[in-house]
């Protein structure tokens, strides 16, 4: 029984990267809508993310936004024709900043959602 758990965790998991990956290829907003609700399902329901919503809704939304924020930079770079180093420069800009304000806003929603997690600590090493 254990195994079947683990094994709909990981489905669940992919499913969103799978889904991504060919809205980016698509240029489907509703699959990349549906991608966005397998995080959330899956940062809600698994086991593995209980009261450690925040950093497993940062660790999954990279993963599957990244062929959404690629396919926008390179979009980005075709529009900029001036000069190579520009358009890379602003595609690379771009592709941190999508992801920038994706993780924040995603944050926001997950801690407004899940009040009660518990603190993660970081340990540094020097």
């Amino acid at each position: 029984m254990k195994h079947i758990s683990n094994l709909i965790n990981i489905i669940i998991l992919f499913t969103p990267c799978i889904l991504m990956s060919v809205a980016a290829a698509k240029k489907s907003v509703v699959l990349g809508v549906i991608s966005i609700i397998f995080v959330f399902l899956f940062v809600f329901l698994a086991p593995i993310a209980k009261k450690k919503e925040n950093f497993w809704m940062f660790v999954i939304s990279t993963i599957t936004l990244l062929p959404a924020n690629i396919k926008i930079a390179v979009l980005a770079y075709s529009y900029i024709s001036e000069s190579k180093i520009l358009s890379v420069s602003v595609a690379i800009l771009l592709l941190f900043l999508l992801a920038g304000t994706e993780q924040i806003l995603l944050g926001f929603i997950t801690r407004a959602i899940k009040r009660n997690q518990s603190e993660i600590e970081i340990e540094e090493y020097f």
